[in-house]
């Protein structure tokens, strides 16, 4: 009996060394994987694609939607790139979040969150920020001047002061 409560014991450290042998392996693999799989799964660009000239794309303006909507778009490109112009107003506003209960609020075209713009891979974006509500905005929440500073984070994005 005494043998047999040994062996039964000895399955979940068995059961363990398995479980982390399978993922070593799976997780490191054979060298040189790594290698293969970190280059193999790029798509490689489209040349006439890449070589597109901004001065020859259509320039288009997107109207931004409150989130969790999107603004109107294609779901996959059907042409050459794009430049789209996209224009967002900051604001700053009082809020009241519960019964007498008021929070300072920025707010990008008067929402929280901020809208969210789609573009496609390639395109040219230009956004302009413009700080403070005014009647050009639509709406007009404050004097026109913000006291706050303002910044937005570009995720997903490369190239000159966009990150990776």
């Amino acid at each position: 009996m005494e043998q047999m409560i040994n062996k039964t014991s000895m399955y979940p450290s068995l059961l363990s060394a398995a479980i982390s042998a399978v993922l070593a392996v799976a997780c490191f693999g054979e060298p040189g994987d790594a290698e293969a799989q970190t280059v193999n799964w790029k798509i490689p660009p489209d040349p006439e694609i890449v070589a597109f000239e901004r001065k020859d794309a259509e320039i288009v303006t997107q109207d931004l939607v409150a989130s969790p909507f999107l603004p109107s778009h294609e779901q996959t490109a059907s042409g050459p790139p794009k430049v789209v112009r996209i224009r967002m107003n900051i604001v700053e506003r009082e809020v009241e979040i519960a019964p007498d209960v008021f929070v300072w609020q920025m707010a990008f075209n008067n929402s929280v969150p901020g809208p969210v713009p789609v573009v496609h891979q390639y395109d040219w974006v230009e956004l302009t920020l413009h700080n403070g509500a005014s009647t050009e905005a639509g709406f007009r929440v404050n004097d026109g001047s913000n006291l706050m500073l303002h910044n937005v984070d570009f995720h997903a994005s490369t190239g000159a002061l966009g990150g990776g």
